[in-house]
Parts: structure tokens; C-alpha cells; sequence
């Protein structure tokens, strides 16, 4: 089993704007293991999260920008997840041997009147060549 790590993107998106934050490199195959995510209250689902894997550093703002490879998609036809005052907590299983990667997380405020606060936690497992090959074939 490859080492566990949890990746913090906490901040703040303005009224009706978008904000997107990067984790630093992660230069060796990983899996995104899971996916929490906190919403306020008050966020009432006008705060659309996206959390992709891309090979680049690049922080888009806006929507329809590529952010990379987007990990809802097989969970949300809309590829983003929302809530008001609740935990939502997605377990994945996605391994990428991706080189360089970074995760993204894209926050889309819709409230045309309200900042909003982000704070997503994403558990990475960190894989050695021998790791990435024996779980990519499942």
C-alpha cells in the first residue's frame, strides 16, 4: 500500500465569480482515494465544486476552461457537486499515472450578493511504480 496523504484547498470565492486552486506537483503515479467536501450554511447549492487531475499548474477562472480530467464524472451529469450545510464525502478509486499531476479543485460561486467560503479535503495515495502497475489492471 502506497502512502496516504490529504491535500487541504481551503479559501474563499467572491459573489458570482470562479476560483481555481492547484495542489503543488505530484510527481509520481497516485489515486485519488476520496473527496470531502464542506458546505456552509448558507450556501443554499450556489457553490458548484469541480476537482479534476491535469497536467498543468493552471488556474483558469472561468467555467468553461479545461481544468483536466474531472473525478465526478461518473458519479454527477453535471460534473460538479453542491449542498448547504452538509459533509459530502465521495470515495473514489481513480489511479493515474499522469506525469507531472496536479489536482484541481474549481469553485463556481453563483450568489450574485454572497462570498462563500471553500474547504475540500482530498485523500491521495501516493503510488510506487510496482503499486501503480498491479492497480491499474483491476
Amino acid at each position: 500500500m502506497g502512502r496516504m496523504t490529504t491535500l487541504s484547498f481551503q479559501d474563499s470565492v467572491q459573489a458570482n465569480s470562479v476560483k481555481t486552486l492547484t495542489s503543488k506537483l505530484i510527481g509520481q503515479p497516485f489515486a485519488v482515494r476520496s473527496v470531502e467536501c464542506e458546505f456552509a450554511l448558507g450556501q443554499n447549492g450556489l457553490v458548484q465544486l469541480e476537482v479534476a487531475i491535469d497536467n498543468d499548474d493552471s488556474t483558469p477562472t472561468n467555467t468553461s476552461a479545461d481544468i483536466g480530467d474531472n473525478v465526478f464524472r461518473p458519479y454527477s451529469p453535471n460534473y460538479y457537486i453542491r449542498g448547504n450545510n452538509t459533509v459530502r464525502t465521495l470515495k473514489l478509486d481513480i489511479v493515474t499515472p499522469q506525469l507531472p499531476g496536479w489536482i484541481k479543485l474549481r469553485a463556481n460561486n453563483t450568489d450574485p450578493a454572497t462570498d462563500h467560503t471553500i474547504n475540500v479535503l482530498i485523500q491521495v495515495e501516493l503510488l510506487s511504480a510496482e503499486e501503480y502497475e498491479a492497480q491499474r489492471l483491476f
